[in-house]
């Protein structure tokens, strides 16, 4: 047999007549197999395959102890000692990739199969022909939010607005090396397949004319575990060094401003050779962007195909100014090739088309995405009012159906939340799949902003169900002093109560509530939760510049049952202020970055044995460990602008 590795087309021998009867080639019977006469004992393992010669669609097959003969599917041949059907050479696209016999393999449309560049130590070949460390397999294999490869993409923001906005800021992907003794590396692909171009470093000048706001710098540029610069100003990740326990800032070009909806192939891949943990952050800088928001980023191997959409409505500025009307957004990205989705709208949304791409009847739209291709979905913007705010178009309950797993981000262009309170900012999160809902969750307030006494400022909960759910909260919905839902026309949970704890939310239905008090529910099927955080105006603080209070925000609550016992998280250096908010048990022994944390003085939440507590963190990569799984929510927040994500989750299938 020749073998794989000396880089020609690869033929594949039959196993010797010595090891194996001869082969019965009569045609086939309707199943597809043929039993040879076989000998009075077992001559096979179940489930072993050999190929009947070189370039042969013919395949013995072992069942019951006994060789048969299968065939392969039309246009394919048998290939290699595993026995693969693949494409044979005149039917191969030139995209072709594989395994055969453990090392990757690619197809040359009239030629054939051809061995590539071989794993190496420790690696191995794995999916469509590429080569994944151990390690990125085992993370693979658990379902969390560390893994090896993820999507990125520029989303609507009006940061990048020409006028007023500061259209120069880059966004960020930020990853922190899981390991605490290896070094990770890590690539940044275009759509094209071309190492992607970073930005080094970028001044940005302000974007608003405030009092005291200054230019400021960032660069892509790497940090070891304790905060020291490593590597700065590279141009571009090519197999870029991650130190143990360290961080990687990566900066590229934003997409410009999104005016219309449309499908561009403009996603990037990153692709580590260990797991990492991964956000997105747009823009990366600065605080007179006015308006950022940053994501948790999800494996591609984690990846789902069915989702659902919890969201902010579009929103409509006070005083009738039609330029402060900004929309809703959903982007979709298809990590695989021909993926087709099917989007079924909330009834009545109205949303801006690409007629190009989007085809739509009633309230389904489909299109068909190619590889790292993206589809950004704009709603229709409200009438701005001269007093209060509009009500706009919410894509809340938006299901989206795709043939291969898709990256789905709830998004916002800029908004006030609550809608009459300013000021704007830009709004995403990364969707999980339905598989991975959960039924109870914890809420908890996160760090407090503004002065005791004068703030108003809470996290609205929006809470999303796919089949009829009743939910109990652990205290009385009263004792939370709930706030009415901060956008005009979004049902309020207070009015779905059937006692004084108890919510009841029929299929496809969702309500919210605000409120600055921790609380637990626990539902009968699995749900969703959103988090959104209220803008600067409610911390009560009046200065505009100087305050460091904040503007909306946006995370996913993590359903306890995909809570972790270890957190590798990060806060970037551009912010004011750095905290992680962590809930657990009040047992449960904790460290960040391997000093004791103590749960004494936690607040504990009503009715229930979990507890929240804030702590204020330093710029950089952090761990936090626990002997017990427990949930963080990082926040960051300074002049005009935030971001909050959930700091990790697991997540596995129900």
């Amino acid at each position: 047999m020749r073998g794989i590795d000396d880089g020609g087309p690869i033929s594949v021998d039959g196993p010797e007549t010595t090891d194996l009867p001869s082969l019965d080639l009569s045609p086939p019977s309707l199943d597809g197999r043929v039993e040879p006469d076989a000998p009075s004992g077992p001559e096979c393992v179940d489930g072993e395959r050999h190929c009947a010669g070189e370039n042969d669609p013919v395949f013995r097959i072992c069942a019951d102890g006994r060789f048969g003969v299968d065939l392969c599917p039309a246009g394919e041949i048998c290939l290699g000692r595993d026995a693969v059907c693949r494409p044979d050479g005149a039917n191969c696209t030139g995209d072709e990739r594989a395994c055969i016999d453990g090392q990757p393999a690619a197809c040359t449309p009239g030629t054939g199969w051809a061995a590539t560049s071989p794993c190496g130590p420790g690696s191995t070949c794995t999916g469509e022909g590429a080569c994944s460390q151990e390690a990125c397999v085992a993370a693979n294999n658990r379902r969390s939010n560390l893994g090896c490869e993820f999507l990125t993409a520029s989303l609507p923001n009006a940061a990048y607005l020409p006028i007023a906005g500061t259209s120069e800021s880059p966004i960020g992907v930020v990853l922190a090396n899981a390991s605490a003794d290896s070094v990770t590396r890590v690539w940044l692909y275009d759509a094209d397949g071309a190492l992607a171009p970073l930005v080094g470093e970028v001044t940005i000048p302000p974007g608003i004319g405030a009092i005291g706001a200054v230019a400021a710098t960032v660069f892509s540029q790497t940090h070891d575990r304790d905060g020291a610069i490593v590597e700065r100003g590279f141009s571009l990740a090519d197999g870029l060094e991650i130190p143990p326990q360290g961080m990687a800032v990566l900066l590229y070009r934003n997409d410009g401003y999104v005016t219309v909806s449309q499908v561009r192939r403009s996603v990037k891949r990153v692709v580590t050779d260990a797991p990492v943990m991964a956000t997105q952050f747009g823009p990366y800088c600065c605080n007179y962007s006015f308006s950022n928001d940053a994501s948790l980023l999800l494996p591609v191997g984690a990846l789902g195909t069915d989702h659902r959409v919890i969201a902010v409505p579009a929103w409509g500025n006070l005083f009738g100014e039609t330029t402060n009307v900004r929309p809703a957004t959903l982007s979709i990205l298809a990590p695989e090739n021909e993926t087709n989705i099917r989007i079924t709208l909330p009834p009545g949304a109205q949303v801006v088309l690409d007629a190009q791409r989007m085809r739509r009847q009633g309230d389904v739209i489909e299109l068909t995405l190619g590889a790292l291709e993206v589809m950004h979905l704009l709603t229709e913007l409200p009438m701005p009012l001269f007093e209060g705010a509009a009500e706009g178009q919410d894509l809340t309950g938006t299901r989206i159906e795709s043939e291969h797993p898709v990256s789905v981000f709830s998004g916002h262009e800029c908004t006030f939340y609550p809608a009459d309170q300013e000021a704007c900012d830009h709004l995403e999160e990364q969707m999980t799949p339905v598989d991975t809902w959960g039924s109870r969750f914890i809420l908890s307030p996160l760090a407090q902003r503004g002065p005791v006494g004068q703030s108003t400022e809470a996290v609205y909960w929006k809470i999303l169900a796919t089949m009829p759910t009743t939910l109990v909260l652990s205290s009385d919905f009263d004792t939370l002093r709930p706030r009415p839902p901060g956008s005009p026309g979004v049902p309020d949970c207070r009015d779905h109560l059937i006692d004084g704890h108890t919510i009841q939310l029929d299929a496809g239905a969702f309500c919210e509530f605000g409120t600055n008090t921790g609380v637990e529910v626990i539902g009968d099927f699995p749900f969703a939760v959103l988090g959104i955080i209220s803008g600067q105006a409610s911390t009560g603080t009046f200065t505009p510049f100087g305050a460091h209070a904040g503007d909306p925000s946006i995370f996913l609550a993590t359903p306890v049952s995909q809570y972790r016992t270890s957190y590798p998280f990060l806060a970037p250096t551009t912010f004011h202020t750095d905290t992680v908010t962590v809930l657990a048990t009040a047992d449960t022994r904790l460290t960040l970055d391997g000093l004791p944390v103590s749960l004494q003085g936690a607040t504990r939440i009503g009715g229930s044995s979990f507890v929240h507590h804030t702590i204020e963190i330093t710029d950089g990569a952090h761990t936090l460990n626990g002997d017990q799984a427990f949930g963080i929510v990082v926040f960051a927040f300074d002049d005009y602008v935030s971001y909050a994500f959930t700091g990790g989750t697991n997540l596995i299938k129900r």
